[in-house]
C-alpha cells in the first residue's frame, strides 16, 4: 500500500495559504477605504507685516473632510512662489483636526521681499491620520501615509 504524498491537513493548510494574499488585500482595501478622501485648496496669501528687509505672509489653506470620522492633521509641507520664483519652502505641524463633515482653514507663514500686487502661487501636501483601526495602524507604522495635495494662485494683498 502506498502512502499519499500529502496529508489532508497539509492540503488544507496549503490551500488556505494560497488564498491568504487575497484576504489580506481585501482587509487592506476595507481598512483604507473607510471614508472619502479629504480635499484642500490654497485660498489666499495676505501680507501681514512689511519692512525694508522683507514681508511676512500668511498663506490660508482651506481643508474639508467629507467623511463621518474626524481626521487629525499632522505635517504640512509647502512652497510659495511670487512672480514665478520660489520665495519660501517650509514644513510645520498642522496642529488641527478636521471635524466630521467639516471644514477648517490652516494659516501658514512665509517670508518674501515682494510688494503687494504681485502674483503668487502655492502648493503643498498635508499629512493626515486616516480613520479606521487598520488604516491608522498602517499609518503609525509608516506603511501607508495619507496625504492630500493643495495648490492655489492669486494676487498678493494687504
Amino acid at each position: 500500500m502506498t502512502r499519499p504524498l500529502l496529508s489532508p491537513k497539509t492540503i488544507r493548510v496549503r490551500s488556505a495559504l494560497r488564498f491568504a494574499p487575497l484576504g489580506l488585500g481585501a482587509a487592506i482595501a476595507a481598512g483604507c477605504a473607510g471614508q472619502p478622501a479629504p480635499k484642500a485648496v490654497a485660498d489666499g496669501v495676505t501680507l501681514r507685516q512689511a519692512s525694508d528687509a522683507g514681508a511676512v505672509l500668511d498663506l490660508a489653506v482651506r481643508a474639508a473632510n467629507f467623511g463621518g470620522d474626524p481626521l487629525p492633521l499632522s505635517t504640512v509641507r509647502y512652497r510659495v512662489y511670487v512672480d514665478g520664483r520660489e520665495v519660501f519652502e517650509g514644513s510645520r505641524s498642522a496642529e488641527a483636526t478636521l471635524s466630521r463633515f467639516g471644514e477648517r482653514t490652516i494659516h501658514l507663514p512665509a517670508v518674501t521681499t515682494s510688494p503687494p500686487g504681485t502674483e503668487w502661487r502655492a502648493e503643498g501636501t498635508i499629512e493626515y491620520v486616516p480613520s479606521g483601526a487598520f488604516a491608522r495602524a498602517l499609518s503609525e507604522l509608516g506603511l501607508a501615509r495619507r496625504t492630500m495635495r493643495f495648490e492655489g494662485a492669486g494676487t498678493l494683498t494687504r
